[in-house]
């Protein structure tokens, strides 16, 4: 084994996956197993699957498969040599000096995420310096924001200069160019370095992973801009990204809720008084990808806003998420001119955590919003209207969600009982804005587009039925992914030349490396020489598919002997062929006819190699 296999080794047996993919996707033992919900598609009841003893994941809705390489390598969108620097990082193993992504070096996330946590370092330090942090210390305490809470959110202060960062890196490691790619710095007209971030009490603001990849920065003077955030970078976005994601999933784990906050202070604050399910926006709107971000750790959300009329056009854009993510959404709306921040300094937090347990369904949150529009409920006309209104949003927004028809029969009837109506009406009602012969595409149709992107093993092993050699092929490499030792007893039948589908060949190849130089390898093995997730999926549907098959050597010996039969039967038909379109007379002919075994031309039909010479082309067609 080569130095560069070994240090993969190292890593791989340093990266337990149940707790790599543990950091991402809320687990649930299921016998031998852990069960969650998966992180590659949308789905309402857990296929995911990931063995411990076997080191592998497996997910049976869209597909997705392999070792702890592949899951960073898809949930990360890395390469295999940027999941693998991710995962020595994480274990604190050194690489050598070839693990590079190309000429520049490491790859542009690991880079990235090296510069921000050397930014967070920076701030950190300069948040506690005597003199220089006390202003800024002095603030936090006014907002009763407690030491050990900024410290565990590692809080930090970029000073009221423009040179912090850019001086920092001259004695350390860290490059002009990593630091702007990361939105730190930036260029003046006249081409000179100046800190993206000055006076401003500095948020980390990390992935689900806890790796720092951008920042939220408050201002600390009279800069119009109170809030500003790191620049959209590969490792940062706003849509996507929650502040105190990190913190907060221990505690989803428990209470399979999260409450959304839009401050950071607010998160701090409900963090400090141990509300520790909360996390926090980045000034922007609850998102879809917020949703799906969340789904994977909690079944219900409850979202926190302020009175005014943007918190009720978050709140229709809440109901629409949840209902696109099946989360339950609830809502809480807070006293006009207050933020959990300070509610949770006045009322404590039995008080606020009332407030949060009586929040309203996000459904009859609208239904009350849109009630109180009407001036006069009493009227009949003006109620139906209300009616009408209600039921025409939320049927349109069930419609756009393309929802499931059991998904769909249940939600109507929630509208039909919120606003006093029979389900067969509301039924009625919503069929006349579908339309009879639209319905919207359900679940099965973004699985099935999921599955297509990561080329998944339940589409690809079904493709040898069209060619029957490859796919006999296939059911060799089935069973040697189980029972490897097997690979000496096929070797004149079996190659990985022979096969004409690229993943089938990379997955042999793997194979055939790995038993060449471990002798009796693992899946593992020979998922670590594979760098596409894809055809690591597919390894393991393959893998999988021997397993239930069972009966290793037996069905091998079948394998062989039916490879024979379809290669004897390809020769003949060759010889055949081309006997056929040979005029008579040609001296070749009884060359190629030799070829041709009389036992294969009777099975074939034809009494003789005479009669065959003289069928010529009509040989060929019976055939």
């Amino acid at each position: 084994m080569g130095q560069l296999e070994a240090v993969t080794d190292r890593i791989r047996q340093a990266s337990d996956i149940a707790d790599v993919v543990g950091r991402f996707v809320a687990l649930k033992h299921a016998g031998r197993v852990l069960k969650g919900l998966c992180p590659f598609h949308a789905e309402k009841t857990p296929s995911f699957t990931v063995n411990p003893e076997r080191q592998i994941f497996k997910c049976f809705g869209c597909g997705a498969g392999g070792d702890v390489f592949k899951f960073i390598q898809l949930h990360e969108h890395m390469s295999f040599l940027e999941a693998r620097r991710w995962l020595a990082d994480r274990a604190g193993i050194a690489l050598e000096s070839d693990d590079a992504s190309g000429p520049a070096g490491p790859s542009t996330r690991a880079r990235l995420a090296a510069a921000n946590e050397w930014a967070a370092g920076v701030y950190s330090k300069c948040l506690n310096e005597p003199a220089q942090g006390a202003a800024t210390r002095a603030y936090l305490e006014r907002r009763s924001i407690r030491p050990e809470t900024w410290a565990s959110f590692r809080l930090g202060l970029a000073p009221d200069r423009y040179d912090t960062l850019v001086a920092a890196r001259k004695p350390s490691d860290m490059t002009l160019q990593d630091l702007q790619a990361a939105a730190l710095v930036r260029l003046s007209s006249a081409g000179r370095p100046y800190d993206a971030f000055r006076n401003r009490l500095m948020f980390p603001i990390a992935d689900a992973g806890g790796r720092v990849v951008g920042f939220g920065g408050r201002t600390l003077g009279d800069d119009p801009a109170k809030y500003v955030n790191t620049a959209e970078t590969v490792l940062f976005s706003k849509s996507r990204l929650l502040y105190g994601l990190p913190q907060a999933r221990a505690a989803f784990a428990a209470s399979r809720r999260a409450v959304v906050v839009e401050g950071y202070t607010d998160c701090l604050m409900a963090h400090q008084f141990g509300i520790h399910d909360t996390v926090a926006t980045l000034g922007t709107a609850f998102t879809n990808e917020h949703g799906q971000v969340l789904r994977r750790y909690v079944d219900s959300v409850v979202l926190v806003f302020d009175g005014d009329e943007a918190g009720q056009a978050a709140a229709d854009r809440a109901l629409e998420v949840g209902l696109a993510g099946r989360l339950e959404v609830r809502i809480v709306v807070l006293p006009k001119g207050q933020d959990p921040c300070d509610l949770l300094r006045t009322e404590g937090a039995e008080a606020f955590r009332g407030r949060l347990n009586s929040a309203v369904e996000a459904l009859e949150f609208k239904w009350c919003h849109i009630q109180d529009t009407c001036r006069d409920t009493r009227n009949p006309a003006a109620r139906r209207e209300v009616i009408d209104r209600f039921i025409e949003f939320a049927t349109s927004l069930t419609a756009s969600r393309g929802l499931d028809e059991i998904d769909r029969g249940e939600l109507l009837g929630r509208i039909g009982r919120l606003v006093g109506v029979s389900s067969q009406e509301v039924h009625r009602y919503a069929a006349r804005i579908w339309g009879r012969s639209r319905r919207p595409a359900g679940p099965e149709s973004s699985v099935a587009q999921d599955r297509t992107s990561l080329g998944p093993a339940s589409l690809l092993v079904n493709r040898g039925q069209a060619d029957a050699e490859e796919s006999v092929l296939q059911g060799m490499l089935e069973v040697m992914l189980c029972e490897p030792a097997l690979l000496d007893q096929v070797d004149e039948h079996w190659s990985p030349t022979m096969f004409r589908d690229g993943q089938l060949r990379r997955i042999a190849e793997a194979l055939v490396q790995c038993v060449t130089h471990a002798g009796g390898p693992q899946l593992t093995d020979v998922l670590a020489r594979l760098e596409e997730p894809a055809a690591a999926s597919l390894a393991v549907e393959l893998e999988r598919l021997g397993r239930m098959r069972g009966n290793y050597p037996a069905r091998m010996e079948d394998l062989v002997e039916m490879l024979g039969r379809i290669r004897h039967r390809r020769q003949t038909r060759e010889a055949v062929r081309m006997a056929g379109l040979m005029p008579a007379g040609d001296p070749r002919k009884d060359e190629v006819l030799r070829t041709v075994s009389e036992g294969a031309l009777r099975q074939q039909g034809f009494a003789s190699l005479a009669s065959l010479t003289s069928a010529g082309e009509a040989g060929e067609a019976r055939l």
